[in-house]
């Protein structure tokens, strides 16, 4: 943005007054002191410093500049300036009748084309820079060579403003005095009608109310849509000379307006500088021009949008000297309120209810497809304006997080605190899960504490039931009865059939019956129990959301001896809320169930009295299925697959010590995708959204691969020691995530 430019010298602001006629006012500009003029400038941004103190050049980037947007200087005419060349349009002059072609010039007094100037100079780094250095603009001559013209001039120059299709209207012109003009004020109703943004100065009297046509920004014909201007140095403070807001404080605002750089009429490369009102109205015109080119607002949203940015100054709150306060374009162009975003199906979701994934057992399939969407996506602020925001880096990072000491404490806690309770007939386990916070922000010891039980019972002629809560399924399938029912590894989920549980815990209602020669048949249904909550932050709010819902169907085929287990299973997983366990907020949420069908094998052999070997084997297939209510719109059959190795040995150097080995690769997506309709921004003419079909696909950049070796050694009857080193290839699926090393050692005792 600019600098500053040379500050004028100390003067006296002279009104022209008088009358034509005994109903008519005398029109003048705002006598601003010239005091200097000069060819060429060594750059823009040291001269244009009004431009940088609303931080406009940041906006240009954008390609934000007030292109297609005209704007109509009601003053003495447009000189054919370089700086301005080729964005003069055909206006009128009124002082002579006579229309103004395009592109010739039309100021013999030289304020309309400081106006111009400071409104839409072109960014060509020589001279200056205008607010809106893209904006075409429309002369329309009412004031002469002595910056003076008649109400009735103006009158016919608002109207023309109209007929010409302005959208803005910048008037650096007033007359003083308490009574206003009713053919002004009827065209200025007319011009509001037709939907057109006008920009008054306030005048340079030092009164505590603007002058006139300024003023009628007050009245309620104006809807919202005149702006009074007041002028501010560079330090923000307002000359003895700008009139106050006064009674039309409202609709007041304040700009630079003081020492300010601009075009001049002595010659195609000629600049001057001058102060007044005259000179902060045109940058809040060229600000208006910015916001009318970004987004196609009305005239009464525009200002607003002007208002309610702008910086205090003075007593807080509008006040009477400085209305709403300095014109902020940085503030006006950024997103104002709580955005939302809308689908094909919904009006707009919050941005407070957007939220990562969590950290259930195949978060990172669906981070991973995510963060590699291309996630630029258009939400709406308060005003309805468009705005792209990327949300790749909600569901990624160049690396993954490391595994927490709560989240190993929380493995080695639940696997450690079990207790088996058998008679003949029955089985109880009962475990204590505490939910550690090490490693988090104000950490505790533990977050929540809950009972976990099992109960199984032997019926007759082989018959069983049980029955669990807040407990897992796999006590009664897969590897139950064999070591690794209870194999003490950190990623304990590694010998469990992942599609019964995600995350979480489960309620569950399981029956089993003989089959033949050691086999049997056992059918189960189970709903999830989320033990905990996960935060997310996302611009500073905090949201909480809990497991999807999940429910499921399995029926198990087993074979079981003294030294070996075998068990085939299929199962039905149904979440209400979630794909694959995990979690994405209501952006790209499933709002429609997704059904997943799998198959699991698993065998657990006996290689010799105290060692036991294990292979476990699981696929499923997430049917296709239509979404609505979020940016997903359907998926595609998505095949998953995990499987693990494992030994774990006992009594090797002490009785009922036990030492395992473990490698895995946990549950991911292989193949499928997912559809998205994503917003990217509003159709300029019709204000309607427009969407654009992506498909992303499940499958991770790298899988991952765990190494896990444990030993436990009971110290006391009551109570154990395990030691734990786990390494983790590709954490998380993620190819850009380090390798991770971790190891642990947890004592638990029981009094």
């Amino acid at each position: 943005m600019g600098r500053m430019g040379m500050l004028s010298r100390h003067t006296k602001f002279i009104f022209l007054l008088g009358y034509i006629f005994a109903s008519q006012h005398v029109l003048a500009n705002e006598q601003d002191y010239v005091e200097a003029t000069f060819k060429a400038s060594p750059t823009e941004l040291r001269n244009s410093w009004q431009v940088n103190q609303i931080n406009a050049p940041a906006l240009w980037d954008y390609n934000e500049s007030g292109a297609r947007v005209k704007v109509a200087v009601i003053d003495t005419g447009i000189y054919l300036h370089s700086e301005l060349r080729g964005r003069v349009l055909a206006g009128y002059n009124f002082i002579n009748n006579r229309a103004i072609r395009a592109n010739t010039s039309s100021d013999d007094h030289g304020h309309g084309t400081h106006v111009a100037g400071i409104i839409g100079a072109s960014a060509n780094n020589i001279g200056v820079v205008g607010v809106a250095p893209s904006a075409s603009l429309i002369p329309i001559k009412v004031l002469d060579r002595q910056g003076s013209g008649s109400l009735t001039g103006l009158v016919r120059g608002i109207d023309f403003s109209v007929s010409a299709g302005a959208n803005i209207s910048s008037m650096s012109l007033s007359w003083s005095g308490d009574i206003g003009n009713v053919s002004v004020a009827s065209a200025l109703q007319r011009a509001v009608s037709a939907g057109q943004l006008i920009v008054i100065a306030a005048g340079n009297s030092g009164l505590a109310n603007p002058d006139w046509p300024a003023r009628y920004a007050k009245e309620d014909f104006a809807n919202g849509q005149i702006i009074a201007v007041g002028a501010v140095d560079s330090n923000n403070q307002m000359p003895s000379w700008s009139n106050r807001a006064g009674d039309a404080a409202n609709f007041y605002i304040v700009a630079p307006g003081v020492g300010i750089l601009s075009t001049y009429n002595r010659g195609s490369s000629s600049y001057a500088t001058m102060s007044g009102t005259s000179m902060a109205t045109p940058v809040v015109s060229g600000a208006a021009a910015l916001l009318k080119q970004g987004w196609n607002l009305s005239a009464q949203q525009i200002a607003n949008i002007l208002f309610t940015t702008a910086t205090d100054l003075g007593t807080p709150g509008v006040d009477s000297t400085y209305g709403w306060g300095l014109l902020n374009v940085q503030r006006a162009m950024s997103p104002i309120g709580t955005p939302t975003f809308p689908t094909l199906t919904s009006r707009g979701i919050s941005l407070n209810n957007l939220s990562s994934t969590n950290n259930s057992i195949t978060p990172s399939a669906y981070r991973a497809a995510l963060a590699n969407a291309n996630l630029k996506v258009a939400g709406l602020d308060d005003f309805g304006r468009d705005f792209i925001y990327d949300f790749s880096s909600l569901y990624s990072a160049t690396r993954s997080a490391d595994l927490t000491l709560s989240q190993i404490f929380n493995s080695l806690n639940l696997n450690l605190s079990a207790r088996e309770y058998k008679t003949k007939d029955s089985k109880l386990t009962l475990a204590q899960i505490d939910t550690n916070t090490f490693g988090q922000a104000n950490p505790v010891a533990t977050q929540s504490t809950m009972t976990s039980m099992f109960y199984s019972k032997t019926l007759f002629d082989g018959h069983s039931l049980a029955f669990g809560i807040n407990s897992n399924a796999n006590h009664f399938f897969g590897f139950a009865d064999t070591p690794f029912e209870y194999s003490n590894f950190i990623s304990r989920k590694a010998f469990d059939n992942p599609y019964l549980a995600f995350d979480g815990y489960q309620n569950f209602f399981a029956y089993s019956a003989p089959y033949q020669n050691n086999w049997r048949l056992s059918a189960g249904m189970l709903r999830n129990f989320d033990s905990t909550a996960f935060q997310s932050s996302t611009s500073n709010q905090v949201s909480r959301y809990s497991s999807p819902e999940l429910s499921a169907g399995i029926l198990e085929l087993s074979h079981q001896t003294p030294d070996n287990k075998l068990a085939f299973s299929i199962a039905s997983t149904v979440e209400q809320a979630g794909l694959l366990g995990g979690n994405a907020g209501a952006l790209f949420a499933m709002t429609n169930p997704t059904n997943t069908i799998s198959f699991s094998l698993k065998n657990a052999s006996k290689i010799t009295q105290d060692t036991w070997v294990a292979m476990s084997f699981n696929q499923g297939v997430t049917l296709k299925n239509n979404q609505q209510a979020s940016m997903v719109s359907s998926t595609s059959h998505l095949i998953s697959q995990s499987w693990s190795l494992g030994l774990i040995s006992s009594n090797i150097f002490k009785p009922n010590d036990r030492l395992g080995f473990s490698i895995n690769q946990p549950l991911a997506v292989k193949s499928g995708k997912i559809n998205l309709d994503v917003p990217i921004g509003l159709e300029y003419d019709t204000g309607i959204m427009q969407f654009e079909k992506r498909a992303i696909s499940m499958a991770p950049s790298a899988l991952e691969y765990d190494l896990e070796m444990t030993y436990k050694i009971p110290t006391s009857s009551n109570a154990n020691l395990s030691l734990s080193a786990l390494y983790r290839a590709n954490p998380d699926n993620n190819s850009n995530s380090p390798d991770q090393k971790i190891m642990s050692m947890f004592w638990q005792g029981w009094f």
